[in-house]
């Protein structure tokens, strides 16, 4: 089998045999339960997305300069999920990111960090699959150069500088 990433360093999927693949759409998986794991694979793989996955930032850190989702867990054995996000900014790196967590109480701090969407355990398949959907419209959006609405993608809109009078 062909890796999807050349040189990527954890674990790969395909999309199932026979599943349209949209362009570009990329997924990485941060999530270190097993089970959650499988689910979140299968429900990209039901989409026809390549995805990689690992249980570690220190497992998927190469595969985000090329992702276009992030499907995070914030509690993870080697990082505070937060921590992730906060790297995500300082890089400039525009990926969309969707929260799968058990832990509520940062759902304000993820949402001021730019997550396109918060899922808290256990969470509903199909919220997964509206937050799969709205993530690759949004990668759809900015691959041909439309700026999304910031109320598609849950994002605050940047201050902007007043221009001088």
């Amino acid at each position: 089998m062909t890796a999807p990433w050349p040189g990527t360093c954890c674990r790969q999927g395909r999309p199932r045999e026979g599943a349209e693949v949209p362009l570009a759409k990329r997924v990485v998986i941060l999530e270190d339960d097993a089970g959650v794991q499988q689910l979140l694979r299968s429900a990209v793989e039901t989409e026809g997305w390549l995805f990689d996955w690992g249980e570690t930032f220190q497992e998927i850190r190469p595969l985000l300069a090329r992702a276009d989702v992030l499907i995070l867990d914030l509690n993870l054995p080697d990082v505070n999920g937060l921590d992730v996000l906060r790297h995500i900014n300082k890089s400039g790196q525009r990926i969309e990111v969707i929260v799968v967590t058990g832990d509520a109480s940062k759902r304000r701090s993820a949402q001021r960090l730019g997550v396109s969407a918060f899922l808290e355990k256990p969470f509903d398949m199909s919220e997964l699959y509206v937050a799969l959907r709205d993530a690759a419209r949004v990668v759809d959006l900015r691959s041909v150069g439309e700026l999304p609405d910031p109320e598609l993608t849950n994002r605050r809109p940047r201050a902007r500088k007043a221009a001088p009078q």
